[in-house]
């Protein structure tokens, strides 16, 4: 296991947050992570985006987590908390996270997509 994949795993446990897909539910809006710092909601209300920073072992990190209506996933994790990350949704399947050139990414790999059973979300990173 890697050092990412290791901190990704301690961050979902330290948010209680669930990375199996469930049954889907119309009632329910989706919501977006405990203790986020940011959120973005999709266009169609699919999908939130959110923005999290914790303190784990080594170290501080950021992810970026998506929520889907009974499920989510973390496509991105990067080193250290502050680094003014932006969210903007191009459209219900597109969301691009703007961040600044000095950044370190611990995983995975960006420009992935993620799909749990709400149709695919693509997660693109830019530079500002």
């Amino acid at each position: 296991m890697t050092t990412a994949t290791l901190r990704v795993s301690a961050l979902a446990l330290a948010l209680g947050v669930s990375f199996a897909c469930g049954a889907e539910s119309e009632a329910e809006p989706v919501e977006g992570y405990p203790g986020s710092i940011l959120d973005a909601r999709s266009p169609s209300g699919h999908a939130v985006a959110s923005v999290v920073e914790a303190e784990t072992g080594p170290g501080a990190i950021t992810q970026v987590l998506l929520a889907f209506d009974g499920c989510g996933t973390g496509p991105l994790t990067l080193s250290g908390t502050g680094i003014g990350l932006e969210l903007t949704w191009r459209s219900d399947t597109l969301l691009e996270v703007r961040h600044s050139p000095n950044i370190t990414l611990l995983g995975p790999p960006p420009d992935e997509r993620y799909d749990c059973g709400a149709g695919p979300v693509r997660v693109v990173m830019v530079p500002r």
